[in-house]
C-alpha cells in the first residue's frame, strides 16, 4: 500500500518505523511486531528517514509509559472511553487489548483514517477531523470517564489550538485524565 498523505500526515511514518524498529531490536523495548507489520505492507522508502537509535529507543519508552497509562485508566474505569488523538497508524488499541465495555476512538485527519482503517480494521470507532475544530466531539459519548492519550500532537497545533481543544473536552467529558508527552520549543 502506498500512502498518499501531507507533509503532515507523514510524520506518522517516522513513529511507525520507529517502532518497527524496536520490534525488530534483540531486546525491544516496546515489541510492537504490529508495528513492524504495518510498516513492512507500506510502499515506502523508510531508509530515507534516517532515523538514530536514540529516536528509536526515546520512541518506544515514551508510547510504553502512554501504554501503561491507558491500562491503568481502563482498569479502575472498565466502562470508560479512550480517545486515542492523533492516532496516526499506531496499533495502541491492539496493545493495551481493552475489555468489550470500552469504547476506543481513534482519532486523526480524514486522510490517515481512511489510511488507518485499510491498515488496522474493526478495534476502534474511527473518527477524521481536524482536531483544532471541535465539531468531532458529537461523535464522542458525554456520559463516561474517558482517558485521552495524545502522543507526539503537540508540536502541530498551531497557536492557542492545544488550549481551546482541552477546553472542548473538558466541556464535553463528565471526567478523565490526559496523557500526553510535552515537547520544548526547542524539540518541537
Amino acid at each position: 500500500m502506498h500512502p498518499r498523505l501531507g507533509l503532515i500526515q507523514e510524520t506518522l511514518l517516522l513513529t511507525l518505523h520507529a517502532k518497527a524498529l524496536d520490534a525488530g531490536r534483540p531486546a525491544p523495548i516496546l515489541g510492537d511486531t504490529l508495528s513492524a507489520e504495518l510498516a513492512a505492507g507500506i510502499d515506502y522508502d523508510f531508509a530515507k528517514l534516517k532515523i538514530k537509535p536514540s529516536l528509536v529507543v526515546t520512541t518506544a519508552l515514551r508510547t510504553r509509559r502512554l501504554d501503561d497509562a491507558v491500562r491503568a485508566y481502563v482498569a479502575a474505569h472498565p466502562g470508560c472511553v479512550v480517545l486515542d488523538l492523533g492516532c496516526g497508524l499506531d496499533p495502541r488499541v491492539h496493545r493495551c487489548d481493552p475489555p468489550p465495555g470500552v469504547d476506543w476512538y481513534d482519532v486523526d485527519f480524514p486522510e490517515v483514517v481512511k489510511l488507518r482503517d485499510a491498515c488496522l480494521p474493526g478495534r476502534s470507532h474511527l473518527v477524521g477531523a481536524d482536531l483544532t475544530g471541535s465539531d468531532w466531539l458529537q461523535e464522542i459519548p458525554a456520559d463516561r470517564p474517558a482517558m485521552i492519550v495524545a502522543e507526539g500532537l503537540l508540536p502541530f497545533m498551531p497557536g492557542d489550538t492545544f488550549q481551546a481543544m482541552a477546553r472542548a473536552l473538558t466541556g464535553h467529558l463528565p471526567s478523565g485524565e490526559l496523557a500526553l508527552n510535552g515537547y520544548t520549543r526547542f524539540a518541537a
